[in-house]
């Protein structure tokens, strides 16, 4: 996919308009606390990239993703962090022009491979016809991306090509390399796919049936918890001497004593904190607006990250990045990476994936084992169904046994016999 540049109506018409612009850039970049040699690295690449240009006899209709790989290929060969600096550096510099109203980036359909065309569409339609969280939309667009490119590669990109045989062959390819929720999550995702596909009459024939069923048993395991003494142990690890720690202790309060989902960590903003009432509010599955208690730890530690390490910047988010740009965090993935750290560091490798939502299960298994009830419980985790709330029964292992029926000897067996 080529993506060309040209000034806008009343913006850019030469390389010497846009060398202006460099200045107030660098200056957007110090307001979000980028270092001082990060400025006078990027200020270079900037002034670099538009001589070249110039001297290439470029036009600014010219500029395109292949002539910004020109210009970081350049002889002599430098590191790849280098290469990426540069380009990054070049793209949000055109992404500061375009929100100035300097430059437009257009897309023309004909450069459209038609695979990122039908994704567009598609992700058009989860957000403002089904109205998807955006944490499901990135679930499904991935897997969904996943399989056009596998399509591409083997020539199959085009719904002329779409046959039953040729979803088959993917899932045989795939799934041997993949969790099996992972293969559940790209059945369901094209699934999804395929049936809007045929609604569109991309094709006359619905091929989601033609999508494998991926079995996969509801409460099958035992969630993953962690002991209320590991979970203090966490937290006290954290050095609160730092901004960093300071943010990261926030988090895992939020996660640890309420309970909170990662996703929900990351969307929390400034006005979800309702200091005189004593409460939260948080977006959940759905979009749905609860409350929850501000606890008094929690909130001394989200007013000490707040008035002393979050920064001024333009973002509403509670949480931002630690290093520039100082913005919000990218996704429940970060919150994932800041817990495994934590463990990491306390040396507690003991959790891979869902390290975040380990402490969502500890909380409800702490809760469980102090005498509370399933409803309680769901009420505190905001699911919508108590049977979700269910599998916690299972971490009460001193209760069941009370339950549980004596297993069959082999002696008694023998005795019978």
């Amino acid at each position: 996919m080529l993506l060309n540049i040209s000034s806008a109506k009343d913006g850019l018409e030469n390389w010497g308009q846009v060398s202006s612009y460099i200045e107030p850039f660098i200056e957007s970049l110090r307001i979000l606390n980028y270092h001082r040699n990060a400025l006078r690295d990027k200020r270079r690449v900037l002034k670099l990239f538009i001589q070249w240009m110039q001297d290439k006899n470029f036009a600014m209709n010219d500029l395109n993703f292949s002539s910004v790989a020109s210009f970081t290929q350049r002889p002599p060969l430098k590191s790849k962090y280098t290469t990426d600096f540069e380009a990054r550096t070049i793209h949000i510099f055109w992404d500061f022009l375009f929100r100035k109203e300097c430059t437009m980036w257009t897309c023309h359909e004909h450069d459209l491979s038609p695979d990122y065309k039908y994704l567009d569409d598609y992700i058009d339609y989860l957000q403002n016809q089904c109205g998807l969280a955006n944490n499901s939309i990135k679930v499904y667009s991935f897997h969904v991306r996943n399989f056009l490119n596998w399509a591409e590669r083997n020539q199959n990109n085009t719904p002329e090509f779409l046959n039953a045989e040729m979803i088959h062959l993917y899932f045989t390819q795939k799934a041997p390399n993949q969790s099996k929720e992972s293969t559940r999550l790209s059945s369901v995702s094209l699934r999804s796919f395929f049936r809007y596909f045929f609604l569109k009459e991309n094709t006359s024939i619905d091929f989601s049936k033609s999508v494998p069923a991926v079995k996969v048993w509801r409460q099958a395991q035992i969630p993953k918890y962690l002991s209320p003494e590991v979970v203090d142990t966490l937290i006290s690890s954290i050095d609160l001497s730092t901004s960093k720690g300071r943010r990261d202790h926030a988090i895992f309060l939020l996660l640890a004593r309420l309970g909170l989902r990662a996703g929900e960590i990351v969307s929390l903003e400034l006005k979800d904190l309702c200091w005189r009432t004593g409460k939260i509010i948080v977006r959940g599955k759905g979009n749905i607006e609860e409350h929850l208690p501000l606890l008094s730890d929690i909130g001394e530690a989200l007013a000490c990250y707040i008035q002393t390490d979050r920064g001024k910047g333009s973002s509403q988010h509670v949480f931002l990045r630690h290093f520039a740009p100082r913005v919000a965090l990218s996704g429940p993935a970060a919150i994932g990476h800041i817990v495994r750290t934590v463990m990491n560091q306390a040396g507690l490798n003991i959790v891979g994936r869902g390290a975040a939502h380990s402490l969502r299960h500890s909380l409800a298994t702490k809760m469980i084992r102090t005498g509370a009830s399933m409803a309680e419980i769901s009420q505190i985790l905001r699911h919508k169904s108590l049977s979700s709330t269910a599998i916690y029964a299972k971490v009460d292992i001193e209760e069941l046994r009370g339950v549980a029926q004596e297993w069959p000897s082999m002696r008694g067996s023998d005795e019978n016999s």
